[in-house]
């Protein structure tokens, strides 16, 4: 089975392990990914990260944009070690 790298810009490093790690030639990091489950909880993380900025860690607000409840939003949270 063939490993692609997809580009992931303002993704967390902490949430990736070395070995399916790379940069591309301008220096964006990239993933590698074989397994869809992997890459939609990466992307679900992104999607939750950028909320998160976009409402300034404002838990309540990002809840109600994102259409989920506070004690979701608390757990994926943590669940992704997100941190501001």
């Amino acid at each position: 089975m063939k490993l692609s790298y997809v580009k992931e810009k303002g993704f967390p490093y902490s949430a990736m392990s070395a070995e399916n790690m790379r940069f591309d030639r301008e220096g964006e990091m990239m993933f590698r990914s074989s397994d869809l489950r992997i890459a939609v909880k990466n992307f679900e993380m992104e999607f939750i990260l950028r909320a998160l900025d976009r409402n300034l860690w404002h838990r309540g607000k990002t809840a109600t944009e994102l259409g989920i409840g506070d004690k979701t939003l608390y757990r994926k949270i943590k669940q992704y070690h997100l941190s501001p």
